[in-house]
């Protein structure tokens, strides 16, 4: 078992239980058995180095490089998270999820519009926030069209009937 303590003191992640049969994984909490080839199998798999690429990179990673856009969520539930100005996106703190983000088409998108209302002068708005003026200004339209076509309906209806209501009633 000298492999397996040699094995737990490279790795982070990794301590031995008291009993000394189980090592415990202190990223996520599952227990392995005392032998090696289980512990590099763990090891290798994509949870654990996830976690720790995080553990290593988070506590260096500076977050103000892509402050303006990409800021601290400040919803009560969401303090976890960041938040990007120009997507209206919630990201995971983690390095990985942020540059996932600020390379993926969507921010570049946004990115490449926000510098050209920067230059133009122009308010900007997000892309998801576009199609909900547009469709709104289009129901505003449609709904004054509905209401004159149905007050012209009603109007016409009322000239045309020559019957009561009374007869409906004892």
């Amino acid at each position: 078992p000298a492999d397996v303590r040699d094995f737990v003191s490279s790795h982070p992640g990794f301590q031995i239980l008291p009993e000394s049969t189980r090592v415990l994984c202190t990223l996520t909490g599952h227990e392995l058995p005392y032998h090696l080839p289980s512990l590099q199998t763990y090891a290798n798999g994509k949870k654990y180095k996830n976690l720790v690429s995080g553990i290593k990179t988070e506590d260096s990673f500076d977050y103000k490089k892509f402050e303006p856009h990409i800021i601290p969520n400040d919803k009560p539930k969401r303090r976890h998270e960041l938040f990007c100005t120009l997507t209206l996106r919630h990201l995971n703190k983690l390095p990985s999820a942020v540059y996932r983000h600020v390379n993926g088409r969507r921010y570049k998108k946004a990115l490449e519009r926000w510098e050209e209302c920067q230059r133009t002068g122009e308010k900007f708005v997000p892309f998801c926030k576009q199609n909900k003026k547009r469709s709104e200004s289009l129901d505003d339209s449609s709904a004054e069209k509905k209401f004159s076509k149905t007050q012209e309906t009603d109007s016409e209806s009322e000239e045309d009937s020559d019957d009561s209501m009374s007869d409906l009633y004892p």
